[in-house]
Parts: C-alpha cells; structure tokens; sequence
C-alpha cells in the first residue's frame, strides 16, 4: 500500500562552507522517491525517480537515530563530509540518505607523500570541523569524487553523548582511525618524511594535528587525487567490461 506523503519539515543549515537543505519525511518510505541501483553495508545506493535530477544517493538505514536529533544534522556542512540530504521515518524503520561519493579512499591506493598530505589536509578539516560542533562521531568510511574532493562518510549508527570524558574518548578513536589509514596508504613508500612522522606521532598520542601542521597542504592540488580517482574509475570499467568488448 502506498504511504501518504506528508508535509516535510526543513532545517537550514548553518553559515558554513556549504549549505544543505535537510527534509524529514514522516511515514513515507525512501523507495518513493529513490530506486535502487545495487546494494551497500547497511543499505543501497539509489537514483532519484525525477530524472531531471540526476541525483544519486546512499540509503542507509538508521536504528538509533531519533527524529527528535535530526535537527541537529543541519549542522553538517562541510566540503569534506558527505552531507545528508533528508530523514525518511516510519512506523517500523528509519532512513537516512546522504551524498554518493564516487570512490572507497582505498580504491586510488597506492598513494606517493604528497597525495597522502593531499588526503590528510582535506579529512583533517573536517574533523576540526566537526569537533568545533561538539558533534560526536564515528567515521564509516572514507570516499573520494571524481574531482579528487575527500569526504568522510559518518556512521549514522552512532548514538553521541554528551559527557566530557566521551568527547576525549571519540578524538582518541579518531586518531587511531586516520593513523590506521596512513599506515595503509602508505605501506608503498620507502620512508617518511620528518614532518610526516610528526603528524602521526600526534595522532598515536590520540591527538588532531592543527591545519597548520607543517606535514599538512591547505592548498594542496586536487588534480594529483582527481587524476588517481579517474585511473580507478577506469580501471573499475575495464574489469566490469565483458571481453569481446574490449
């Protein structure tokens, strides 16, 4: 049975980089307005049905995130963080669905230094970002657009809290996480450099580097990303191709 759609309440978001606009659609079901393209952890990727929108999207189903907390989503507006775009709430599930973002960071590695600072620059903004929010996070993944933009995809599963002690607990987790990225990203190179081994000291000790960090390139050329993203592209094409195509 088809559900009624109702009157969608908007946030605005802040005076940030971005803006986003933010829906919640109360008892209506995401499929109305997307169909699925293929299946994700947790969800699907969907292209909107008004194909003059061209839009496509992750819908990832939500357990523990409450209509009531939506507002505070709007606050998400950044370059470097996938952004939701609306809240589909019903009676037995909830949905949330943000921006698709072309590329898992693991699919453009191997990375040489300067692609690596070129990644680091642009997550670690967003996390100083989020921080300055007080928004309490987890990193689902980390994904890369055709155009070499980074963004760091929330884990929308994540139920925040409030307490002091839980705020330095999530900057360790962090830490750890993009140290964890580093260490992969660059299992290929034949050293670090001193600056290099300065920002990852930092963040073993559970510490965000500044933007100015010297190992850090605020106005690093996306090109190097935007050249490696389309090679995976390609190289995703080529694999998927059948062969008496080629």
């Amino acid at each position: 049975m088809s559900l009624r759609r109702k009157q969608p309440f908007p946030w605005q978001a802040k005076d940030l980089s971005i803006k986003v606009n933010l829906t919640a659609y109360l008892n209506v079901c995401p499929t109305e307005d997307y169909y699925m393209l293929a299946e994700t952890r947790g969800g699907w990727i969907g292209q909107h049905r008004q194909r003059l929108t061209r839009q496509l999207a992750v819908i990832h189903r939500v357990s523990g995130l409450a209509f009531k907390e939506f507002s505070r989503l709007a606050d998400i507006s950044h370059e470097n963080i996938a952004h939701p775009i609306a809240l589909y709430v019903s009676t037995d599930s909830s949905s949330i669905v943000y921006e698709f973002v072309d590329l898992d960071v693991h699919e453009i590695l191997p990375l040489n230094l300067p692609e690596i600072a070129v990644v680091m620059t642009q997550i670690t903004s967003a996390v100083h970002f989020l921080l300055k929010q007080s928004i309490l996070f987890r990193i689902h993944s980390i994904r890369v657009s055709y155009r070499g933009v980074v963004k760091i995809v929330l884990d929308w599963d994540f139920e925040p809290l409030l307490a002091e002690e839980i705020q330095e607990a999530n900057g360790a987790y962090i830490a750890a996480y993009l140290d964890e990225f580093m260490e992969v990203a660059g299992r290929t190179l034949l050293g670090w450099t001193r600056s290099a081994i300065s920002f990852r000291a930092s963040l073993q000790d559970g510490l965000i580097p500044e933007l100015e960090h010297p190992f850090l390139l605020p106005n690093g050329n996306k090109m190097r990303l935007h050249e490696q993203a389309m090679f995976a592209m390609r190289k995703t094409m080529l694999q998927q191709a059948p062969q008496e195509a080629l």
